[in-house]
């Protein structure tokens, strides 16, 4: 049984971590509305970066094409510059969430992680992903610097239970003009140095003995996969413009909880 959990926790976070539905809500959700203790940071962090691995395979190609041709860029200087300064912005649009993360991580854990917090900011989500389909702006393909402080500043919201990461920062994006492909593209960009930040601060603050056992291998591989084809879906589903299916989504639960929290 306990081992089934562990699976599930994974299937959780493996299908809403690229949704705009907000991991880090459903997680809190699961543990106290179903009674089920998260097994500890050496899980969350194997997990997470499951999530990660998925990430980094479905955008390899961009990762590389940035990476080479911005190393290219600082040899030569000749070439490459497009991608060494959209690399520079991704790193830009990390920093605020950084740095207001690793200062109250532990006010997050202690006053923000329980489910009336994730409920009230789960419908402030699906509020936000509604009433950016209202918005009419003229469309970019290109981040420029103060797009980048922006989704940067809508990740640091995004740190509490409840709200999107991907939606608080694709809805930024596309409220500044960019294509829905290009937001969610630099969104997931954004994870990544966050999360592997994230996973080393985890790996550094572990104090739990733990050893190794094949049903982390699995659910590690069960985050992995399951967020690759999430972001898979995302994107077919946000591409003709349905982000009010995940808004949908986030008042059914959010008011769900709140009423279960009032008649209990």
């Amino acid at each position: 049984m306990e081992y089934l959990k562990l699976i599930i926790l994974s299937l959780i976070q493996g299908i809403t971590e690229p949704l705009p539905i907000s991991s880090s809500g459903h997680m809190v959700l699961f543990e106290e509305l179903f009674s089920v203790n998260l097994p500890g940071l050496y899980f969350e962090t194997l997990v997470n970066f499951g999530s990660l691995f998925a990430i980094v395979i479905f955008y390899y190609k961009d990762i590389f094409v940035l990476v080479t041709k911005s190393t290219k860029y600082l040899v030569s200087r000749k070439e490459g510059f497009d991608e060494f300064k959209y690399l520079m912005l991704v790193v830009i649009a990390t920093i605020p969430a950084g740095i207001i993360g690793f200062l109250f991580s532990d006010f997050i854990e202690v006053y923000l992680k329980n489910i009336m917090t994730v409920s009230v900011f789960l419908i402030l989500t699906g509020l936000m992903l509604i009433s950016i389909e209202k918005v009419e702006v003229k469309r970019k393909d290109c981040v420029s610097f103060f797009d980048s402080i922006l989704i940067g500043i809508s990740q640091i919201i995004a740190l509490i239970p409840g709200v999107s990461r991907s939606g608080a920062t694709t809805v930024t994006g596309l409220s500044r003009g960019l294509k829905i492909e290009e937001a969610l593209k630099f969104s997931f960009m954004m994870y990544i140095p966050i999360s592997l930040l994230s996973g080393i601060y985890g790996i550094y603050n572990l104090n739990e003995s733990v050893g190794f056992s094949f049903i982390y291998v699995i659910c590690f591989l069960v985050a992995l996969m399951t967020t690759y084809h999430s972001i898979k879906w995302l994107i077919k589903v946000v591409k003709n413009s349905k982000l009010y299916y995940f808004a949908t989504y986030c008042f059914i639960v959010g008011f769900s909880v709140l009423t279960y929290l009032v008649i209990k």
